[in-house]
């Protein structure tokens, strides 16, 4: 009786150890992605490139799947293509041997030397592959800040910037086939704090062109004394203004842009915009401060940075408006 009792008592106790190894046996990463299996996944290029993650307390887990028989990797916070950018690639070889390489990236078209060859650490804590059928998969696992200052931090409500990319053999120093970006975030659309720029930026730019409509273009088709002059003069600087303050913000989020044509477009309208507002900024005030002899070359240069201000601030204003829209 008493044995039958402390099979019963061995059993009990170690039932939550078995079930907790069958867990997490269930949660190691296997190299295959499977439907349903993380909480998010994005499919770029037509599905020729998957990337899926979940997040759990500290870690995420990745999976990145390419329609190659070679290397396929996934990079976090690229700055220009892929500079500075903290990536992972991974391959399947021969043999069926997968590979992973915590690399970090020191040029927009590399190098990618490992973060352990330039005093990182590789932050990597288990992963899996297979190759099948003309599919390359790797699954992952890491910290979201694993403290090594090669790797980004990982935002758990998303708003890192990501590169994707893979090859054709699995020499992962050789060209890419394909690459592109996208955001690492919970789908839903942007973060609120992102949202509020957006709207900030938006009426900043709308502003600005109405007080430079009022500031500029009205006096000339009306008459009036110097002090009704200067009214018009001051709405015409706080246009100045708002308008350097929503091309500021324009081009931080162009740099953010994840697709080239709209980014470099952004970035340029902006950074034309900001210029030649800060040349209209700069002669309206010397020739209200200081009554010079060649106040008509200051007129005319008023004229000039108008016109283009007013060009760029609708151009930007336009692009971004779309680019968001289609966002």
């Amino acid at each position: 009786m008493k044995c039958w009792v402390r099979l019963c008592t061995s059993l009990l106790l170690a039932a939550p150890l078995v079930l907790s190894a069958t867990l997490l046996q269930g949660q190691r990463r296997d190299g295959v992605l499977d439907t349903g299996e993380y909480d998010t996944t994005l499919r770029m290029a037509e599905g020729r490139y998957t990337l899926a993650w979940t997040i759990e307390g500290d870690r995420i887990h990745f999976a990145m799947a390419a329609h190659t028989e070679g290397w396929v990797a996934v990079g976090l916070d690229p700055i220009v293509v892929a500079d500075n950018a903290d990536l992972i690639f991974g391959w399947v070889d021969d043999q069926g041997r997968p590979f992973v390489v915590d690399a970090h990236s020191q040029g927009a078209y590399g190098p990618y030397p490992p973060d352990t060859r330039i005093g990182g650490s590789d932050d990597i804590l288990d992963y899996a592959g297979s190759e099948r059928e003309g599919v390359t998969t790797l699954e992952f696992t890491r910290l979201l800040d694993t403290g090594d200052s090669h790797d980004s931090v990982i935002q758990p409500r998303g708003g890192n910037k990501i590169i994707w990319m893979y090859g054709e053999v699995d020499d992962y120093n050789t060209r890419y086939t394909e690459m592109g970006y996208a955001w690492l975030r919970p789908e839903g659309g942007e973060p609120a704090g992102r949202s509020l720029r957006t709207l900030l930026r938006f009426i900043l730019m709308a502003m600005s062109i109405i007080l430079l409509y009022f500031g500029f273009f009205v006096p000339v088709s009306r008459k009036g004394g110097e002090e009704k002059g200067m009214v018009y003069q001051y709405l015409g600087l706080a246009g100045v203004a708002l308008g350097l303050g929503g091309a500021v913000l324009t081009a931080v989020r162009a740099a953010g842009e994840t697709v080239f044509i709209p980014r470099a477009m952004q970035l340029g309208f902006s950074l034309a915009s900001a210029a030649s507002l800060l040349i209209l900024g700069a002669t309206m005030v010397s020739l209200t401060l200081y009554r010079v002899e060649r106040e008509s070359m200051q007129r005319a240069a008023i004229r000039w940075s108008l016109g283009l201000s007013f060009f760029f601030l609708v151009l930007t204003y336009a692009m971004d408006l779309v680019s968001h829209v289609l966002s």
